[in-house]
């Protein structure tokens, strides 16, 4: 039975006559509220013990035991009168306090979820959806409690149902916490929002949010996933999203919408040593793999990923290729957009940062394209101003440019040298193309190990070499000559015969 204490005489009241001395042996009658039908009040919350109709009060004009508890729901007729049952006043339509009764622990407290059909229950069974460390004597006790939470699905059709609040488990926040369409796979995807419409995904209820800080505070939020706690088989059986950000742009109304999949916005204050908009650290714990720009040779471990098009299978697949997989620009500020707010570089690859090389000793492939991808220089209306590409395809021909101290290699044939342009000594024997100064005339010179080293000019079949300006002559035999100079740089002759 729930008893709530009486607005009348509930708690310690003391009653007094007319001429305001305690109502010593007075009688408190009562009655079922407008009748003279008895009704029973209660000496104490639970309602166990009835007091007497009428109650007889102390010399101290009060009710012996202190209090009177009345039936919840119900309106009450006070009726007193003096040991002697001369009436003193009567009183009408009394309730207990609250009208509902007065709680002694959450038990006794009901609690109903405003909206069309809410369930009414306790707080404590409301409270008990809630658990927290500081409820528990022990860290163990605290879990075991957690755990006896976690015996709903984890989607809201299913059944039993999750409840909304399981701190040792997931946490369930705004729409997701009254989401009913459950997205998960395998299944036919219900009908809710354009995350099952559109993109025909089977990902986390639909609006929940994580936030986590640690003891620490090194994070804002956490969001974490494994592979192993999957336990479908095939592709999307094994495939885990630790962190997902879909947009679908579909606004058709001509506003020229922007969206964003993923935002990140990163301020770095004066006198702060580093802020990143965002790292990608990559752990391997597998084998060594060289992906190559023909195949991914089984993925291996890859800090970015950037599939053109995506996964058809989720809203459609493209209708014309993507236009860049990463653009490097300027930012616009608002605010003041005068300022630069460029990038100082483009791209750094850290000196230690490639395998095969720590920057000063060995090489690493920093880019590798493939034949026939180009490099390519646009003028300011777009158009092609300049390109650098390969067309090699053997292995044995393979071309490289090196630029050394004080020369620029050209190399053939994997590791053959075919010419320097240098002011130094090579190692093998080749040609040394070499600037000079204003007034000193370009070097074309043989170079290399040997220490004699003949210089060369072949040309090809009937083909002649050229060299020097002809003059003519009429001296017989000779028609002319062609004036060239020696090493010491002396003019000297060279006659043309008829």
């Amino acid at each position: 039975m729930t008893v709530n204490l009486s607005s009348l005489g509930g708690a310690g009241q003391q009653f007094f006559d007319d001429n305001g001395n305690p109502l010593s042996g007075g009688k408190l009658y009562s009655y079922a509220a407008g009748t003279t039908t008895p009704l029973t009040t209660y000496t104490n919350f639970n309602g166990g013990v009835p007091h007497t109709n009428p109650i007889i009060l102390n010399a101290a004009g009060r009710v012996s035991t202190g209090e009177i508890w009345v039936t919840a729901g119900s309106n009450y007729k006070f009726v007193l009168t003096s040991s002697t049952d001369v009436l003193i006043a009567t009183w009408d339509n009394i309730t207990g306090i609250n009208g509902t009764g007065l709680a002694t622990d959450a038990a006794s407290v009901s609690y109903t979820a405003s909206g069309t059909g809410a369930v009414t229950t306790s707080a404590q069974a409301k409270f008990a959806d809630l658990v927290m460390r500081t409820d528990f004597d022990t860290e163990a006790n605290y879990l075991g409690a957690a755990a006896s939470l976690s015996t709903g699905g984890f989607w809201m059709d299913e059944s039993p149902q999750p409840r909304h609040w399981r701190f040792a488990d997931r946490v369930f926040i705004g729409a997701a916490a009254s989401e009913t369409n459950g997205d998960k796979f395998p299944g036919t995807p219900p009908t809710g929002t354009f995350l099952t419409t559109q993109m025909g995904a089977f990902w986390m209820e639909r609006g929940a949010t994580t936030l986590s800080v640690s003891a620490r505070g090194e994070f804002g939020g956490v969001f974490a996933a494994r592979t192993s706690d999957k336990s479908k088989s095939g592709y999307y059986g094994t495939a885990t999203i630790g962190i997902l950000g879909i947009v679908d742009n579909d606004d058709v109304s001509g506003n020229q919408t922007i969206g964003w999949a993923g935002y990140f916005e990163a301020n770095r204050s004066a006198n702060n040593k580093v802020v990143y908009g965002q790292e990608i650290s990559i752990k391997n714990k597998g084998s060594n793999v060289t992906p190559t720009p023909y195949a991914r040779n089984g993925w291996g471990a890859v800090g970015i990923w950037m599939p053109a098009g995506g996964d058809g299978s989720y809203n459609g697949v493209n209708a014309n290729p993507c236009s860049a997989a990463i653009i490097i620009g300027r930012g616009d500020d608002q605010g003041n957009p005068a300022l630069p707010m460029t990038w100082n570089r483009g791209i750094i690859f850290n000196a230690d940062g490639i395998t095969g090389t720590d920057g000063v000793t060995g090489t690493g492939i920093a880019i590798e394209l493939a034949t026939r991808h180009v490099i390519r220089w646009a003028t300011s209306t777009g158009q092609n101003s300049a390109n650098i590409y390969s067309t090699v395809d053997d292995t044995t021909k393979a071309q490289s440019i090196i630029f050394a101290n004080d020369q620029t290699q050209f190399v053939t044939g994997g590791t053959g040298f075919t010419a320097i342009i240098s002011k130094n000594t090579g190692v093998d024997n080749q040609i040394r193309l070499i600037s000079d100064a204003a007034g000193s005339p370009p070097i074309v010179q043989a170079g290399g190990k040997d220490t004699n080293i003949d210089l060369l000019l072949s040309p090809k079949g009937t083909g002649n070499v050229r060299f020097g300006f002809f003059t003519s002559n009429a001296d017989a035999p000779v028609t002319g000559y062609v004036v060239i100079k020696d090493a010491a740089g002396n003019a000297r002759k060279l006659a043309v015969i008829a």
